[in-house]
């Protein structure tokens, strides 16, 4: 496994090295190094600590890892520039990970946290995808993100004064009832030498948010906790980001908003405060949908993916619709109607980036206008075709995206399978789309089996 690790390092400001993977690690010269001069970095492994009275350049030469920088330190809880949908979706894209449903079962069935609240931490740090600066979003519903942070103090001739270095576990959980998505976190494996193993040595954490969210540990605290170093060894905490409806898009009639939420942590000792640390952001999107009414008429969802829902083709429920689906994606040439260079979207697979976007007809005019073209195209197209008794016409893209028969460019499928097969696949789509906060505009692929 390729180790990646963050780092930032200043005298209360901005200095920063990079130690590219497979190259020898170098550190700014003592020259340029001054008294209170703190490095925070993240990696994948517990990397060994520096001996105190040791210069730390002389250890950075010899180790052999990657870090990406993400800014310089801070003297207050940096709070994350506010974000757009826009800005989200391209941040899924370019994360390129998706996950896959069926509709047979809500996504909010949580893997990593059961129905009785108990969290699955070893799951978690086990999951290699955890360890990215994105961290897995498992699914709308579930986001996991792990990696050991070390905040090493130098003085001004690059002698290690002291470091501190644990491991922060994130499980967050997005909900089906309320405009909240929490970050439950949990600190492991802490040492501290030097200047950071004695008496009145602490750490403070305190989560931030962008606009238009607030947000808070669910602790006695308030905005932030501090406790002694080693005392957090254990230690659970949770900040919730939420935000509400009249803070939402007042265009959309599911009044969407989204946010950005990072972990800050700063390292005190008699001898000083270090700088706040730059922890990566997380991202997720609010609602208030009440067209997901059987669902949840509010919601909180982890927005940096691209979803995938699947049919199986040896699924005898749906198999018709699975195997027009699957000619649709991988041999648009052998479907109806015939065009040359049909290009059928919905495959986000195998380097593949056209996802198909849901269209709901209540949410506008131009939604309703989509769902009606889409319809009338489909009705003529399925008119040159033949059935037998107990067949439907099914299409492909679905009648319930933007990208239907009714966009107008041919690069559409219509297919007659049997009734029952055609109305199991609709409705475990309709219900996906609820389970999993679906909304109007919204992309998503398509995988089959």
């Amino acid at each position: 496994m390729r180790r990646t690790a963050w780092a930032a390092v200043g005298t209360l400001g901005v200095l920063a090295t990079l130690l590219a993977p497979n190259a020898t690690a170098t550190a700014q010269p003592a020259s340029v190094q001054g008294a209170g001069e703190v490095i925070w970095t993240r990696s994948a492994e517990p990397a060994a600590l520096v001996p105190v009275g040791a210069r730390y350049a002389d250890f950075a030469r010899r180790s052999r890892e990657s870090a990406d920088i993400t800014g310089g330190l801070t003297a207050v809880p940096a709070v994350p520039e506010r974000t757009t949908a826009e800005k989200e979706a391209r941040s899924a894209r370019e994360s390129g990970q998706t996950y896959i449903a069926d509709g047979t079962k809500p996504a909010a069935a949580t893997r990593l946290v059961s129905d009785d609240g108990v969290i699955n931490w070893a799951k978690c740090n086990a999951d290699l995808q955890g360890h990215t600066l994105t961290g897995h979003v498992i699914n709308h519903f579930e986001f996991c993100r792990w990696g050991y942070n070390t905040a090493t103090k130098l003085n001004g001739n690059g002698q290690v004064e002291g470091q501190v270095r644990f491991l922060e576990t994130k499980v967050g959980e997005g909900s089906n009832a309320r405009r909240t998505y929490g970050i439950n976190i949990k600190i492991t494996n802490v040492t501290a030498t030097g200047i950071y193993s004695g008496a009145g040595a602490t750490m403070t954490l305190e989560p931030t948010a962008s606009n238009p969210c607030t947000y808070g540990l669910v602790n006695p605290d308030g905005p932030s906790r501090t406790d002694s170093v080693l005392a957090w060894n254990g230690a659970v905490t949770r900040y919730n980001v939420t935000s509400t409806a009249s803070v939402g898009n007042q265009t959309r009639i599911d009044k969407t908003a989204v946010c950005q939420s990072r972990t800050n942590y700063k390292i005190n000792s008699p001898r000083g405060t270090t700088p706040w640390s730059l922890g990566p952001y997380t991202g997720g999107r609010h609602d208030s949908a009440a067209y997901l009414a059987q669902y949840g008429t509010q919601g909180a969802i982890f927005d940096r993916v691209v979803p995938s829902f699947s049919y199986s083709r040896s699924d005898a429920q749906v198999k018709a619709v699975a195997d027009h689906v699957f000619d649709a994606l991988y041999a648009p040439q052998l479907t109806y109607p015939q065009k040359n260079d049909k290009d059928i979207p919905g495959n986000i697979w195998n380097g593949e980036d056209q996802p198909i976007h849901r269209n709901y007809p209540g949410f506008n005019a131009a939604s309703a206008d989509i769902a009606a073209k889409n319809r009338s195209a489909k009705d003529r197209a399925c008119a040159g075709l033949s059935s037998k008794p107990g067949e439907q016409c099914d299409e492909f893209p679905f009648a319930s995206t933007k990208e239907g028969a009714g966009k107008g460019d041919g690069n559409f499928s219509v297919r007659y399978v049997p009734q029952p097969d055609n109305s199991t696949a609709g409705a475990r789509l309709s219900a996906w789309y609820g389970q999993d906060r679906i909304l109007d505009g919204d992309a998503y692929g398509i995988y089959v089996n």
